[in-house]
């Protein structure tokens, strides 16, 4: 069995045992939905995030099964399994490694120059002018015009 089909085996199990329908389901599209459930499909890591919340259980858990399935052995075998190699990677070190990671991560501020150019973008967006032309204009990616416009509306 694919990793694929075991996501899409254990997202019925628990959408069923839930009494959810596919289009109880809202967060994603329902032809990727349907792909996902069918196992026609890789689900990202931002698909398996948002299926999980409409499912009421953690991502972790839902790939856990997922991995459990898959391997054909019993969901607690697996999370042992994941806990001996978690208490490991703590010994090595390589858990202090990710909690600096993630405060670098949390901890930096935008440019500086961007959030200026970023300052512009509704202006040229009054001025008529599309993302990708705003986006060339400021020097900066599509999806962060984007991004700061939808900031700004909501």
């Amino acid at each position: 069995m694919s990793l694929s089909e075991a996501i899409a085996a254990v997202v019925r199990a628990l959408r069923q045992n839930s009494k959810l329908t596919q289009d109880d389901l809202t967060l994603i599209g329902r032809s990727h939905r349907n792909r996902v459930e069918r196992g026609k499909t890789n689900a990202t890591m931002e698909t398996i995030s948002k299926l999980a919340t409409m499912l009421n259980v953690d991502s972790a858990l839902l790939i856990l099964l997922a991995n459990s399935l898959q391997q054909g052995e019993p969901p607690e075998a697996t999370l042992k399994r994941i806990s001996e190699k978690l208490d490991s990677l703590k010994q090595d070190g390589a858990l202090e490694l990710l909690t600096c990671e993630l405060e670098v991560r949390v901890g930096r501020s935008s440019s500086r120059d961007t959030q200026k150019a970023l300052e512009r973008a509704p202006l040229l967006k009054q001025a008529g002018l599309s993302l990708s032309e705003i986006a060339r204009e400021l020097g900066v990616s599509r999806s962060t015009v984007h991004r700061y416009l939808t900031k700004l509306s909501a």
